[in-house]
């Protein structure tokens, strides 16, 4: 038995199991279709699904940027299940694959989805996460032929747009702008100088850029209230947050005139870019007041 079998089993009993802040477990609120309850239940399972793929990655060691993606998958998923609910006034493409808005088919949905995110974006691993190991993990839930069935289902719905750009995506485009020479988490800055401490304080400075702009933009993976919010102007909020924090108002400005350059508009005059900025503000000090 693999260690990733016994990781992956572990996660998908928590996720069966676990409680969210309503006091109900993901399962027990999504048994039911999601609109007969209030919308902060539907908020809560989707966050508790959240939670559950960060947990997978940590367990198994890929990078946490598979969670983001399966949510995207996710969410994308969903959406098209509501727009032809309202806009079509039936459900009967979802119904022919066997998708209904119930526990069984949300729970497979959700491990799909993180399944197809680790297959993608799971750098050589995906080996170690086989769709047999999430189905043997599963207690009988469901089985291989279920999940291929739901694979090709959620990627055909999706129009085969599997590889989403994320928010950390574009933070690490708007930092490779604002420092010339550097080329993403796993380069070096090259020395630009005979001046060691400038190369050791710029290294330093875009490394806490990247953890607290990475935490940021995970905070907002798990808040519903991202979920329409483009991901670029997320990203731009959370490296400027970020920003103030690390190194005040010059690094700012510099995060700011970078975004510009990057994404050939003004982020900052976004129509939504001061409540996606005052959300995740807001989101960073509950989760700084709850570590003190």
């Amino acid at each position: 038995m693999s260690s990733n079998y016994i990781k992956v089993a572990k996660c998908l009993k928590s996720y069966r199991g676990s409680s969210t802040s309503n006091g109900s477990s993901p399962v027990s609120v999504v048994s039911s279709p999601i609109d007969e309850g209030a919308a902060s239940m539907c908020e809560a399972w989707r966050e508790s699904i959240c939670l559950w793929a960060f947990d997978i990655a940590d367990r198994c060691n890929l990078d946490r940027q598979v969670a983001a993606v399966c949510m995207s998958y996710l969410d994308r998923y969903l959406s098209k299940y509501y727009s032809s609910e309202s806009v079509l006034g039936s459900t009967d493409y979802f119904s022919s694959a066997g998708f209904k808005m119930d526990k069984k088919s949300l729970q497979l949905a959700s491990v799909t989805c993180l399944y197809i995110a680790t297959k993608l974006q799971g750098h050589g691993r995906r080996s170690k996460l086989s769709m047999g190991l999430f189905v043997s993990a599963s207690d009988g839930s469901f089985t291989e032929k279920d999940m291929e069935r739901m694979e090709i289902h959620i990627a055909s719905t999706l129009s085969w747009f599997m590889h989403p750009p994320t928010s950390f995506d574009f933070v690490i485009l708007i930092l490779m702008n604002a420092f010339p020479g550097w080329k993403g988490p796993d380069s070096r800055l090259p020395l630009i100088s005979d001046d060691s401490c400038v190369f050791i304080e710029k290294t330093s400075l875009i490394n806490h850029l990247i953890d607290l702009s990475r935490f940021l933009t995970e905070l907002s993976i798990c808040d519903y209230y991202f979920v329409t919010r483009r991901p670029s102007v997320v990203a731009t909020a959370a490296l400027m947050i970020a920003a103030g924090v690390v190194d005040g108002e010059r690094c700012v400005a510099r995060i700011s005139q970078s975004s510009k350059a990057i994404l050939h508009e003004d982020i900052s005059e976004s129509h939504d870019f001061d409540d996606i900025f005052s959300r995740l503000s807001q989101l960073y000090e509950q989760s700084t007041e709850g570590s003190h």
